[in-house]
């Protein structure tokens, strides 16, 4: 659907729909879930122990919300633990003292099934990087670590060596710091390692899914150094390759070229002898007429108190000076950058002039040799694969652009801006069409102060038919229309089991679209803003990353309102603040429930602090993780809701205990 009109609106130039489209989805969003959710408030906040004892670094939650993926401390295994139920189940005759205990028990709320090691002695876990299958049956998992020549190890076997993906070094921009990245298929049930691709030397975001993407049951994969798209099937507990899109779109792209080559070898040593010949004749000292050369030799005649004998010798390099002028400007129209060395030569030494020149020329024909054949070797040289059906299509689309003069005069004059973006992120829009981001090779080397306000491309391409059906700059504002009303098939391209009711976007939910339009207006209308700075920072959302939010009804903007720069759906640290966080109702606008983050230490409240949140898919059950920049140490936050909905006069106090006992011996 969002590729038909991202079609329509590349084709014939259209606006796209109005927003009246969405209200079927809205009204269905709204309708499911504010008839279950609003009673599912957590009431009690529970402090668990530090992450120090508990041995446990990122923590994630199934699809299904029944298991907690956990990593260790050192990277180097997963724990995955069984959620037992979110309210704590206390025995009779539960002291307060005893309850705290309970609250802050991590087996009250998981118990372990398995824990096993993933990655080898050299890499380490991701542990930011966790995506579940659509079939809910996988984890996709990935490690990096230093790069090791694996031809030289003799215990590799040769499945081993089929799991390895290498490309040729011709393809790559050169990124600092490559790195081994290898990503698991790990089975949830018992959490054996199925399969594995191990990408060597090579630079991929894997932070929050950065650099890769999950639709349906192909994994996506986008390597930054190469400029290569991976595309896997997981088929059979197995990652099936299915094509790489980059230098080649099509997988006997490299055969055809091949075939050309061995075609064309007959033709080389014609070549080789047109280049010689060429050669040749640039080196060839042009004659000069009788005129030139008195004249020539009376401007630089010596004085008359020298000698006849002098007056010669000085008229002889006259000539020879004249005649090395001559070959410098030939040889200078080849290559600019050689240079002229004719004014050191030394006047009194004729024998040494003639050398010199003699020198000069050569060298000259040496450098223009050099030359030529370092640009024919060039790697940028030809345009290949993805970047020229890039360029074809925006040449097609000035050459048939009303005025194809000018456009295509100005698409001539920002071609060497066109051929040096590099591919950023991607992802996918259906089964066929990927949306890829192109931009300045300093955004991946961290150059870029703002990202927002850098000129980049969307791309939007099909994988069957290898064409480009869209190209738009990120200040387009018609793309910006289509991204707000559509930006539901967007999002949800990349969740395990597809349109979740509890999300909530600007093209399904009132609320939302109404805080982007303040948020618009607050850039249209800010010192050194605009209207096109405005649809930069909208579509720099734009390609979204697989499985990146919380998906639970709290976020259901129909029925909480809550502060985002303290909390928010997206998996990411947010700053931890000293009071609660709380959740309006948005029938009655009164609070619902308030998130306590704990009491923070006062000997460390210079640091700076954050605080990741977990949710629960269904269950009112949050997790909280507070980590400081300075002690470097995690502190966990339970959050749930009591089903018994006890009292503080249901629990016996200590003191109150010990006083039945008495009674009852005394009895």
């Amino acid at each position: 659907m969002i590729v038909d009109k991202l079609k329509l609106s590349s084709s014939t130039g259209s606006s796209p729909s109005s927003a009246e489209d969405d209200v079927d989805i809205t009204t269905t969003t709204q309708t499911t879930t504010s008839t279950s959710s609003p009673v599912t408030n957590p009431q009690q906040n529970s402090l668990k122990r530090t992450h120090d004892e508990a041995d446990l670094d990122k923590e994630y939650f199934t699809s299904d919300g029944e298991k907690l993926l956990c990593f260790s401390k050192d990277l180097k295994e997963i724990q995955l633990y069984r959620f037992l139920g979110s309210s704590p189940k206390y025995p009779k005759s539960t002291t307060k003292t005893q309850k705290e205990a309970i609250d802050k028990n991590f087996n009250t709320y998981f118990r372990l099934i398995y824990q096993t090691v993933i990655p080898p002695f050299n890499e380490f876990l991701c542990k930011d990087f966790s995506l579940t299958t659509a079939c809910g049956k996988y984890f996709i998992l990935s490690s990096y670590g230093q790069s090791i020549n694996s031809n030289n190890n003799n215990n590799i076997n040769r499945a081993e060596m089929d799991t390895f993906i290498r490309q040729s070094q011709s393809n790559s921009i050169n990124l600092p710091n490559p790195e081994d990245i290898t990503f698991y298929l790990v089975r949830i049930s018992d959490g054996v390692v199925c399969d594995k691709r191990t990408f060597k030397k090579d630079v991929i975001h894997l932070a929050h899914h950065s650099g890769v993407y999950l639709y349906q049951d192909f994994f996506i994969v986008l390597s930054l150094q190469y400029q290569t798209i991976h595309i896997f099937q997981i088929k059979g507990s197995k990652f099936v390759n299915i094509r790489s899109i980059g230098p080649h779109c099509n997988e006997d792209d490299q055969l055809e070229i091949d075939s050309l080559e061995n075609a064309e070898k007959s033709f080389i040593p014609m070549v080789h002898e047109k280049q010689q010949k060429a050669e040749q004749l640039a080196s060839i000292q042009p004659f000069l007429k009788t005129s030139d050369i008195n004249s020539k030799s009376t401007t630089s005649t010596v004085s008359s108190t020298s000698s006849s004998s002098t007056t010669t010798t000085n008229t002889t390099n006259n000539v020879t000076f004249s005649v090395t002028n001559n070959n410098n400007n030939n040889a200078n129209n080849i290559n600019n950058n050689i240079p002229n060395n004719t004014n050191n030569i030394n006047n009194n030494q004729p024998q040494t002039t003639t050398t010199t020149t003699t020198t000069n020329n050569q060298s000259s024909q040496t450098n223009n040799t050099d030359s030529l054949s370092y640009n024919h070797s060039l790697p940028s040289g030809n345009l290949m694969g993805i970047k020229q059906r890039f360029l074809s299509y925006l040449y097609k689309k000035a050459a048939t652009s009303p005025d194809p003069k000018k456009s295509l005069s100005l698409y001539f004059s920002l071609f060497p801006q066109y051929c040096n973006l590099v591919m950023w992120k991607m992802q996918s829009l259906d089964a066929s069409h990927l949306l890829i981001k192109f931009g300045p090779i300093d955004g991946l080397l961290g150059r870029l102060a703002d990202y927002c306000n850098q000129i980049s491309f969307f791309v939007v391409y099909n994988m069957h038919t290898t064409e480009v059906i869209g190209v738009y700059e990120n200040s387009n504002k018609e793309f910006a229309k289509t991204f707000e009303q559509f930006c539901e098939h967007f999002r949800a391209c990349s969740c395990p089991s597809g349109l979740i009711k509890f999300r909530s976007t600007c093209s399904n939910n009132i609320f939302v679209r109404e805080h982007l339009m303040k948020q618009k207006l607050a850039v249209v209308n800010a010192r050194y803003g605009g209207e096109t700075q405005a649809v930069k920072r909208i579509l720099s959302a734009l390609p979204f990353s697989p499985q990146s939010w919380n998906e639970s009804p709290y976020f259901d903007k129909y029925l909480f309102s809550y502060d985002e720069k303290m909390i928010s759906s997206t998996e990411r640290p947010k700053p931890l603040v000293d009071y609660p966080i709380k959740f309006y109702s948005r029938f009655g606008g009164e609070v619902k429930f308030k998130m306590n983050n704990g009491i923070q230490d006062k000997n460390d409240r210079q640091s700076k602090k954050y605080a990741t949140y977990i949710f629960h898919p269904y269950c009112p059950f949050i997790i909280s993780l507070q980590h400081s920049s300075a002690t470097n140490t995690f502190v966990a936050n339970f959050h749930f809701k009591s089903d018994d909905l006890e009292v503080e006069k249901d629990f016996l106090s200590d003191s109150s205990t010990d006083q039945q006992y008495e009674d009852e011996n005394d009895s």
